[in-house]
């Protein structure tokens, strides 16, 4: 009925805007530290809102190989994320679903079970703290059964790093450098929680020296009776002998 108003109205003259599905980043390309919180943020638009909810798919695309042998000298990227997703065929890179959301129930990819991943809101990722294999292209995908038209994905970039960006520093100039500094930490806390363990075994094991040198009980005295009256049988033989 729709479809037959519209081609009415076409025949008329009459111009029909129609609302299609719109599915957009607001911010394209995000850099983040390692183990730092990474937030992807994704909106969309559909014609009925009141209809059925669409179906939200986050993908994980890493970049491909010869993506930063073709950077310009100075810049991290050569391409924008829309064009780095077709840069190179899936084939040649990592490709797998992180999270797919309807309604208000989220699914998790196999790859990502036991981390802290989720979809928020209408179509945000949240990835957690940030791994080092995380770098790579991020398609966020909506698929509404009321909406057949229109542009239903965009396309999101991350980068992890060791260290922050150019031109701003975790410690000050001239010291360790940002990347060693976080590797320190890191093992430090590796230190402080294996001493952390470690604590208690000296007290353990003075523990079961004390019970073993503890002293014996005194004789009963039943037992320091006999000894004097088997002395007095056995002078009382050797008299009569």
């Amino acid at each position: 009925m729709a479809a037959a108003l519209r081609a009415l109205l076409a025949l008329l003259g009459v111009s029909v805007q129609v609302c299609s599905l719109q599915v957009s980043v607001p911010e394209p390309r995000t850099v983040a530290l390692l183990f730092q919180p990474v937030l992807l943020r994704c909106h969309f638009q559909v014609s009925s809102p009141g209809g059925p909810a669409p179906i939200v798919t986050w993908k994980y695309k890493s970049f491909c190989p010869d993506t930063w042998a073709g950077a310009a000298p100075g810049s991290t990227w050569g391409d924008s994320p829309g064009e780095a997703a077709g840069a190179c065929p899936d084939s040649a890179r990592t490709v797998r679903i992180v999270a797919t959301k309807q309604g208000e129930q989220v699914t998790l990819g196999d790859f990502y079970l036991g981390r802290a991943v989720t979809i928020r809101g209408g179509a945000e990722l949240s990835l957690g703290p940030a791994a080092w294999g995380d770098s790579g292209l991020y398609l966020c995908t909506v698929t509404s059964t009321s909406d057949l038209q229109g542009n239903n994905e965009a396309v999101a970039e991350l980068v992890v790093l060791g260290s922050l960006p150019e031109g701003s520093r975790l410690l000050p100039e001239g010291t360790l450098p940002d990347w060693l500094f976080v590797v320190l930490v890191a093992l430090g806390a590796g230190l402080v929680a294996l001493g952390a363990g470690l604590c208690c075994l000296p007290g353990r094991q003075s523990g079961d020296v004390g019970r073993s040198l503890r002293p014996l009980p005194p004789p009963s005295s039943s037992q320091s009776s006999q000894v004097p009256l088997l002395r007095d049988s056995d002078s009382t033989g050797e008299m009569g002998d």
